[in-house]
């Protein structure tokens, strides 16, 4: 969470928020209005920076990093080195 904040450049609150999204079948329920552009905000620069070819090892390695930390570590469930980031919030 914390590297993806630094590389992203974005808030470690923003950063989970992006890893939460990225999880497949998962889906946040925020009822927040105050800080939506923010978040909006944080989660296409998240997007951008995680699909850079040149940052697809790092992504993988925060994903992965991610995934241990909540007990959630099937490694088939893992992208390819290239694969498409999925970050999804909204109709993007």
């Amino acid at each position: 969470m914390v590297r993806l904040a630094g590389h992203a450049g974005i808030s470690k609150e923003s950063a989970l928020y992006a890893l939460v999204l990225a999880m497949e079948g998962t889906t946040v329920l925020n009822g927040t209005t105050s800080h939506m552009v923010e978040d909006l905000e944080a989660l296409e620069a998240a997007r951008k920076w995680a699909t850079a070819e040149e940052n697809a090892y790092e992504w993988k390695d925060i994903i992965k990093h991610f995934r241990d930390a909540i007990g959630e570590n099937d490694d088939q469930d893992m992208p390819e080195e290239n694969a498409t980031v999925k970050i999804k919030y909204g109709d993007r």
